[in-house]
């Protein structure tokens, strides 16, 4: 089975959309994950999205400030773009927030794991999870780091955007193993061969994602947030390494030569690979050729 990984998309569900069914017509790909940022909105009222906006993590607050795209998130809302292919993402820093964890608050008391169905063929794994997808086991972890608030989780408004202590040792009881370990934030340490791109961004990433790749092991490993395209060798002494990728913001008018999507086979438990990353430009422009 074919499937693919999307960088941020900041709300751009067109261009998801076209990128999606281009992988799916010339690659077969029957899936997709997405590492964060999507900008999923569940209303289009003013009054909810000014609220949203002024509940951003950062200060000024950037949800749907500087690089999301709300026409085609309410677009998408009112069902007038349509996902190719299931979609499975994890939550960034530029989510609508407040839904998401309503949404998973309410079936988690019912007893029920995600993913969550938000919208035709769009899946919330959850904001730290273990979950099956087409018989892959998936780790997942959303949010971004802040030391202060990983260590008092938290508990104003504004946790929803982190990812804290109590998500990592809610994972951490989970047994190890894992095809893949899809995530907001990147990892922190320099590993070998790291490209330029990864020693730049040297200072930022999460400690909980280390820890947890040291104790699943995964495959493949999928991050966004930054911006920028690297990849690594992650794992504990002795044991099978796990290969990291930093996918870019999925976008094609701004930048050139990104690696936004990546193209992976699954064949059966313990056996995923990476295909080869691509930038959407390329990959729409070959289409159309």
């Amino acid at each position: 089975m074919h499937f693919a990984v999307i960088g941020d998309v900041h709300g751009r569900f067109e261009l998801l959309a076209r990128v999606l069914a281009v992988l799916r017509d010339r690659y077969g790909v029957e899936l997709a994950f997405q590492v964060g940022d999507l900008a999923f909105l569940s209303s289009s009222d003013p009054k909810y999205l000014k609220a949203l906006k002024m509940a951003g993590p950062q200060t000024p607050p950037l949800i749907y400030d500087v690089f999301d795209d709300e026409v085609q998130a309410i677009r998408f809302l009112h069902g007038d773009i349509e996902l190719p292919v299931p979609v499975y993402f994890v939550g960034g820093n530029h989510e609508d927030w407040p839904y998401l964890d309503f949404v998973e608050e309410k079936m988690r008391e019912q007893g029920i794991a995600p993913p969550y169905e938000i919208a035709p063929n769009l899946f919330f794994l959850g904001k730290a999870s273990v979950v099956e997808v087409s018989e892959m086991r998936v780790v997942t972890l959303s949010g971004i780091y802040d030391r202060l608030k990983w260590e008092l989780c938290v508990t104003s408004p504004r946790k929803l955007y982190y990812h804290n202590q109590e998500d990592e040792e809610a994972l951490l009881f989970h047994a190890p193993g894992a095809d893949l370990f899809i995530a907001h934030e990147w990892p922190v340490k320099l590993a070998s061969g790291a490209t330029w791109e990864e020693a730049i961004y040297a200072a930022v990433g999460s400690p909980t994602v280390d820890r947890l790749i040291h104790h699943f092991r995964p495959a493949l490993s999928f991050h966004g947030h930054m911006h920028r395209y690297a990849q690594g060798i992650r794992g504990p002494m002795g044991e099978r390494p796990t290969k990291w990728v930093g996918l870019d913001m999925l976008i094609v008018d701004h930048y050139h030569r990104v690696r936004n999507v990546a193209l992976c086979e699954f064949e059966g438990p313990g056996a995923v690979r990476l295909l080869f990353t691509a930038e959407a430009r390329k990959l729409l422009k070959d289409a159309s050729a």
